[in-house]
């Protein structure tokens, strides 16, 4: 007889083990109270399913959105096991994990609930052989909810099991199955197949063929609940990967597409899908210092040594799924540097600042040798760039931070040049003015009242020019620092008013500002922890209220171990320049804006 294991007996056990461990985190609200990913992967509920153990698979959400099952690999007195645990939204909070109480003997993988919600799905080496506790094959196993409780595992009757269902299956909201199998000798690698389900039972297996079908490895399929379209994994050459494919007319298959490089970076696989088919998960092998955080929970059931096979459990939105995300090119998602041998060359370049129309750049460039800093401009004429201009103020004392009017003839930039115009340098600079003479430049003037103030606390730096004019710059009073805007009129600038930007700049180690031309996207360089190393690249985004959002990290495909800084919209929005040791890159705009959450 079938023994159903009460859930209100499994929540009364993940309560008292919640009281005798400290440490765990009160997770309340969907997805175990985890914000939302944009366009970007994130690593999913950190120490909580992605740990420190080998975490391998996505997680399996019921449709209502209380429970969750996922796998970890852990060893058994030196015997790999995958055993599946389980947390459950009781009275508006989410339980620890615990062991399922069907998982924890043999391998098991492949959980997925049935598009109802009642009934599991499990793939395991265990036996149902009268004797045998492990068979040398994955078969597919069924758990029926009974009551408050689920049942025993049953072996699942369909065709499928003839083979080694190791590979993976997915089911459609129509209960049709797909799934990466050998059926015979002659497939040298798992292809994908479809069985359907017709009548209320499900026919043989149908392999899906050309295009998805090559000669590498294709597995772990993963089907939109409506057959939409088809994510799985992949060893194209010698890359592993996650590709899409769109059904085409409802009927065929078209070519499958790698997903881009924020997805795959570092080789990624199984996807799944939530419940509503908002956010993908998958496993991936990126290596940064926020990858394989320790668990915050505890587990006896693992005995002896623990070897992390790599690979933490990421989800991300699933619009990044849609075709033309899909096809992105490289050099429309990647940055690449921005005129090499022309602007970035010999010595450091960095800070590119340009024109409304594009005809005129201004940039920095250092002497490596000195560590002098001078402001070098080039004008285009038709296609072809005129030699580099020196700005002969630059020359003199310590000038930073250059930002150029729309039109090209003003410029406003950072400097420790003493007030008095001659002698000694100033001990804190100020910002600065230039505008052009004739053919030259004039002579630079400090900005006075009301952009610097004479605070000897204050510190007014990183300013740039809106499409108006008008001036954006940072002030930093005592443990303050802040956004400032002051509007222009006419010949001067209006009082500055601050920026509600949601975070302090301060503790966040924000700077380098850069808005884009519609005022909508809001870009800082910052050290912070949590980052991919040295500096990083953030964006803030104003809402439809004029709110602006948290700054997030604009992800792996930009932030590298080194540092990125220094970023400037083009004035028609189309691309972001920015700094990366010594050379000037572009990056297309819109891949700023897929981070938005």
């Amino acid at each position: 007889m079938k023994k159903a294991i009460p859930l209100g007996l499994l929540v009364l056990i993940f309560t008292v083990g919640h009281a005798q461990q400290s440490g765990f985190p009160v997770l309340q609200g969907p997805y175990l109270g985890q914000k939302p990913p944009g366009m970007i992967p994130e690593i999913f509920a950190p120490g909580i399913i992605s740990t420190e153990l080998h975490d391998d698979g996505p997680p399996a959400f019921s449709p209502d959105g209380n429970e969750v099952f996922f796998r970890v690999v852990g060893h058994i007195d030196g015997k790999p096991r995958g055993i599946i645990f389980h947390m459950r939204r009781a009275n508006g909070t989410w339980t620890r994990p615990e062991p399922a109480p069907f998982s924890g003997k043999v391998m098991d993988g492949g959980v997925q609930f049935s598009p109802d919600g009642n009934r599991l799905y499990l793939v395991s080496q265990r036996s149902d052989a009268e004797g045998s506790a492990e068979s040398k094959i994955n078969r597919v196993w069924v758990i029926d909810r009974k009551g408050d409780g689920w049942a025993e595992p049953r072996i699942w009757n369909v065709p499928l099991n003839r083979f080694d269902a190791g590979a993976g299956f997915s089911i459609a909201a129509n209960g049709n199955v797909y799934a990466a199998v050998k059926t015979s000798e002659a497939e040298k690698e798992e292809n994908l197949y479809l069985m359907r389900f017709v009548g209320g039972t499900y026919s043989g297996l149908e392999n899906l063929g050309a295009p998805l079908n090559t000669e590498g490895w294709e597995g772990a399929p993963c089907i939109a609940p409506d057959e939409s379209y088809l994510v799985f994994t992949a060893i194209r050459g010698s890359e592993l990967g996650l590709y899409v494919s769109f059904r085409k007319n409802g009927k065929s298959w078209a070519e499958s597409v790698r997903l881009n490089e924020d997805v795959n970076l570092g080789g990624s696989m199984f996807a799944g899908l939530s419940p509503d088919a908002r956010y993908m998960f998958f496993v991936g092998h990126r290596k940064t210092e926020r990858t394989n955080p320790k668990k915050l929970w505890s587990t006896e059931i693992f005995r002896g040594s623990q070897v992390d096979w790599g690979g933490d459990v990421y989800w991300v939105d699933a619009r990044v799924l849609s075709l033309p995300a899909v096809q992105q090119t490289t050099s429309e998602m990647a940055p690449e540097i921005f005129a090499p041998g022309v602007i970035s060359k010999d010595g450091i370049q960095t800070k590119l600042t340009m024109s409304a129309d594009g005809s005129q750049i201004l940039y920095c460039e250092r002497d490596p040798a000195t560590n002098a800093m001078t402001f070098i401009s080039r004008r285009r004429a038709g296609d072809s760039w005129g030699e580099p201009v020196v700005l002969p103020f630059s020359r003199e004392y310590m000038n930073m931070e250059p930002s150029l009017s729309a039109d090209g003839t003003k410029v406003v930039f950072v400097s420790n040049r003493p007030r008095s115009g001659t002698g000694e340098p100033e001990k804190m600079p100020d910002i600065w003015i230039a505008e052009k003479s004739g053919n030259g430049w004039g002579t630079p003037v400090r900005l006075g009242s009301p952009v610097n103030t004479d605070e000897p606390s204050d510190i007014e730096a990183h300013p740039f020019f809106d499409q108006k004019g008008g001036l954006y710059f940072i002030r930093q009073s005592g443990k303050t620092r802040r956004l400032f805007h002051a509007p222009r009129n006419g010949d001067r600038f209006e009082e500055p008013q601050p920026v509600p930007l949601k975070d302090d700049l301060l503790q966040g180690q924000l700077s380098g500002p850069s808005l884009s031309p519609d005022g909508r996207i809001l870009l800082m360089h910052s050290r912070k922890e949590g980052g991919f190393g040295g500096w990083d690249l953030y964006a803030s985004f104003k809402d439809e209220k004029g709110d602006w959002s948290a700054f997030v990290n604009i992800g792996p495909s930009v932030n590298t171990a080194r540092p990125e800084a220094d970023a400037f919209f083009s004035r028609d929005g189309q691309y972001v320049f920015f700094s990366r040791e010594g050379d000037v890159y572009r990056l297309a705009a819109k891949m700023i804006d897929a981070v938005r959450k």
